[in-house]
């Protein structure tokens, strides 16, 4: 069975109304619930430079699908986000998709750099800074653009993400 005529059939259960209420957008069926995951990583990122001892925390920090954020969370309406999100535009959440992993490469490259690398010193300090600033930053607010239906990204952001990274390891 296609994913449009599953979507279809549910769309009486998951009215626009009904995921509005539970903070999923009526349109694309995602909710930016999910962008926590990327906060809790940038605001231990962010603390690295001045509490370097936080690195372990970030070296902790582990990747989740969408579904996993959701299970792990006490969002009240978990089960209806997985939902949707499972039923979403099969182009959308592609789209977000690639967004989440663009950033968990670039965490994944953090984690690396933290592990070989001390994080009291000022040139992995400023990597983190500039790969948050010019990197993960961007990715979470196309991310955001992706949920609340804004326009889709072009090419050119993956590459840029994929800039960064090698950037690290340069």
């Amino acid at each position: 069975m296609d994913a449009r005529m599953t979507r279809e059939r549910h769309e009486d259960i998951l009215t626009p109304e009904r995921l509005a209420a539970a903070n999923i957008h009526p349109e694309t069926w995602l909710a930016t619930d999910y962008l926590n995951h990327f906060n809790e990583a940038i605001m231990l990122l962010e603390m690295v430079p001045a509490m370097p001892d936080c690195a372990e925390d970030v070296l902790e920090w582990k990747s989740k699908t969408y579904a996993q954020h959701f299970e792990d969370s006490g969002f009240q309406e978990k089960e209806l986000a997985i939902a949707a999100y499972q039923l979403a535009d099969p182009d959308v959440r592609a789209q977000f998709e690639d967004m989440v992993a663009d950033f968990d490469a670039c965490m994944s490259a953090m984690q690396t750099l933290l592990r070989n690398g001390d994080p009291s010193t000022p040139d992995v300090q400023a990597m983190i800074s500039q790969v948050l600033e010019q990197d993960m930053k961007p990715i979470v607010s196309r991310t955001n653009g992706i949920i609340h239906a804004g326009a889709a990204p072009d090419s050119s952001d993956t590459s840029d993400a994929q800039a960064g990274i090698d950037r690290l390891f340069d």
